[in-house]
């Protein structure tokens, strides 16, 4: 009985330790842009990483790579997003975001109200 008894704490201190883990990043945190630096998209990331309280924004020249990395947010381009007339993808794990951009997506209002909308997605519950 002792050991059924303690047999189930177990189970409830495992199963509260993983229900305690949040998806995506915390505030503060960086942001990489897989896009040249005078994209337009760049600027529009720029702008709506403050508007939501995330940190520095480095724009590394276009890759297609879009893996995460702990710790900070990654915005990559997918040319797929356009065609299902998405703007932007937002998808977040344990300390990581990933924000993928139809690339026309730039640096206008239209560009910053969207990048604000996926990056606030980014943010830990």
């Amino acid at each position: 009985m002792l050991g059924m008894a303690l047999a189930a704490a177990m189970a409830m201190v495992v199963g509260g330790a993983a229900s305690a883990t949040t998806n995506g990043i915390a505030r503060g945190a960086a942001v990489t842009v897989r896009a040249n630096p005078d994209n337009a998209i760049v600027d529009a990331t720029r702008t709506a990483a403050a508007h939501v309280g995330l940190g520095a924004v480095d724009a590394v020249g276009f890759q297609p790579d879009c893996s995460a990395r702990s710790g900070r947010v990654i915005v990559c381009r997918n040319p797929a997003l356009h065609k299902n007339g998405a703007r932007a993808v937002t998808l977040k794990g344990p300390n990581w975001c990933v924000v993928r951009t139809d690339p026309r997506v730039g640096g206008a209002d239209h560009g910053v109200n969207v990048m604000t909308r996926a990056l606030a997605k980014c943010i830990s519950d």
